[in-house]
């Protein structure tokens, strides 16, 4: 399977061209970057894979960029957790204003464990385990994985996943891609993409293998900061491919969404707390 061929184009004639937007049937009113500047330390992201979206979709779905950019930072090996210095800060607060309630989710006290881990020079030290099974995570991240199955699908087809088509995803934190898995996964992904702006590029933010018929169907195994990894397929026929799949032998949960179905999704999943009104 071949990769198509794409023209760039200017964001203004993105919005004047495209029909709807990426993620449902609304008209497109934004530009949406995929994955999001959030993603990539100190915002620094190479230009592409940027998609005409709608404000509701780019804006209500801004918590799942956030949840994923930090899963995506966070990594056994670190001495220091990222989120307490510089650029985490920044970010754990992003979550907490885009995504309220993961941060008591993932660090409940009820839930705490700490475990003896190898750090880079070979000492052990006491880590923090981070428990990221609730369901606010899961709906963020399921979210999230939607979103960049429907975005690179838009990239290598040349169309929006139709809207009774759909995505199915499973995601992988730190070590859960095992090995086998993973040799499994890319076994029937032959071609590499990433993001690349001249000699600019962001492969060890953001890799993947896929494959494409450039008709209907996409499949890939991502890459995000080497601690969070997104295997999806995405078809405008998923009926066709008797998607959702069953996936023997995978412990991660998998996702399948259509589009249109992404903020309702956030909403009914991770709903946002009430905001109580002060009176004087």
């Amino acid at each position: 399977m071949g990769q198509a061929k794409h023209k760039k184009v200017t964001q203004q004639a993105m919005l004047e061209t495209e029909e709807r937007c990426i993620y449902c049937a609304a008209a497109p009113s934004t530009i949406e970057h995929m994955p999001p500047l959030v993603l990539f330390l100190k915002r620094q992201r190479p230009k592409g894979l940027e998609f005409a979206a709608c404000l509701e979709c780019n804006n209500g779905t801004k918590g799942a960029d956030a949840v994923a950019a930090l899963f995506s930072r966070i990594s056994q090996a670190d001495q220091d957790p990222f989120w307490e210095n510089g650029d985490g800060v920044t970010l754990r607060h992003t979550v907490e204003r885009d995504a309220p309630g993961v941060r008591d989710e993932v660090f409940d006290e009820r839930k705490a464990t700490t475990r003896w881990m190898r750090g880079r020079t070979g000492v052990l030290t006491p880590k923090a385990v981070i428990h990221a099974d609730g369901p606010l995570v899961k709906a963020y991240l399921d979210v999230f994985a939607a979103k960049l199955g429907m975005a690179l699908y838009r990239r290598h087809v040349g169309k929006p996943l139709a809207m009774d088509g759909g995505v199915q995803t499973t995601w992988y934190m730190n070590s859960g891609l095992s090995e086998k898995t993973a040799l499994a996964h890319l076994s029937i992904l032959p071609i590499d993409g990433s993001l690349k702006q001249g000699t600019f590029t962001a492969r060890e933010q953001f890799a993947y293998r896929y494959n494409c018929d450039e008709k209907s169907i996409f499949a890939a195994l991502i890459g995000l900061n080497s601690n969070f990894h997104i295997f999806l397929i995405a078809s405008s026929t998923p009926e066709k491919f008797m998607l959702p799949l069953t996936m023997p032998n995978i412990s991660a949960t998998t996702n399948f969404l259509r589009p249109g179905q992404l903020v309702d999704h956030l909403a009914t999943n991770a709903p946002r707390p009430r905001r109580l009104l002060t009176l004087p």
